[in-house]
């Protein structure tokens, strides 16, 4: 493909004149944009000491988010433990509950066999009586 030549306005310019006339051209810009920036601080009304002032206060107000960015985290990390122990000590709450109700019921089995033996035990204490009773008569 043949390469198409294109022609600038430095064709005819040495490489110092070249360099010269585009450090010319920045210069220029800047001025420009100096100017433009410039004026942007009169309109406003910004001064040095004003706009150093507000700098300040953007550092610290940036220094504070990336504090509270940090305590955020450390909270999210927290909220997942205690989130995680909370789930475990239900889990164990539900476990003393059943283990609760395992006891309940062996202690009221307990109870009805207990009154049982007593009832046998009193029965048996009234036979002895009683034979007791006919030995003696």
């Amino acid at each position: 493909m043949p390469r198409i030549c294109r022609h600038t306005c430095s064709d005819n310019l040495t490489p110092n004149e070249n360099l010269e006339q585009f450090l010319t051209g920045h210069v220029e810009f800047l001025r420009r944009k100096k100017r433009r920036i410039e004026t942007f601080f009169r309109e406003n009304g910004i001064t040095n000491e004003d706009l150093e002032i507000k700098l300040r206060a953007l550092e610290t107000i940036i220094e504070e988010r990336d504090h509270l960015k940090e305590w955020i985290r450390q909270l999210q990390n927290t909220q997942r433990i205690v989130s995680r122990l909370i789930s475990e000590l239900y889990i164990e709450k539900r476990q003393f509950l059943a283990r609760i109700q395992e006891l309940e019921q062996e202690n009221t089995q307990l109870r009805h066999d207990l009154e049982y033996e007593q009832a046998i035990n009193g029965r048996t204490i009234n036979n002895f009586r009683n034979q007791v009773n006919i030995l003696e008569n």
